[in-house]
């Protein structure tokens, strides 16, 4: 996604769906894409969040939109629009057992450490097998 968006031509947003109860908005996993996002484009350019009504994006902003709604559990869509085409990755949650889940995974992780840990130094170790 970062390389097409060096292309001239190529905008990107990022969209977020969850619960109508949902205390915050944008969620903090959109917020973590936005920055990831920013970050991998030399941060070229900034996620607004959300884009006021009245008023239109810079070219230097990409958005982050927002979504609540019913019961949903958790969607993530990047979208990137281009010259020729229009590329959407997804993550949908079908459950709440997933959240669960990782989180007993990262107890069991945490199993034999001692210090403080982002969860990102969890999720690395996971998803490259250094569990040891």
């Amino acid at each position: 996604a970062a390389q097409l968006l060096q292309l001239e031509g190529w905008d990107v947003a990022i969209e977020e769906i969850h619960h109508r109860g949902k205390a915050d908005a944008p969620s903090g996993t959109a917020r973590v894409l936005a920055t990831r996002l920013q970050h991998a484009i030399d941060a070229k350019r900034e996620p607004v969040y959300p884009l006021p009504a009245e008023r239109r994006l810079d070219e230097n902003q990409f958005a982050v939109g927002v979504l609540r709604i019913g019961s949903e559990f958790g969607t993530h869509r990047l979208l990137l629009d281009g010259p020729y085409d229009w590329i959407e990755i997804t993550h949908r949650a079908k459950s709440r057992d997933g959240f669960a889940y990782g989180a007993v995974r990262a107890v069991e992780w945490l199993i034999g450490r001692t210090g403080f840990f982002t969860f990102q130094e969890v999720l690395n170790d996971i998803l490259t097998h250094r569990e040891e």
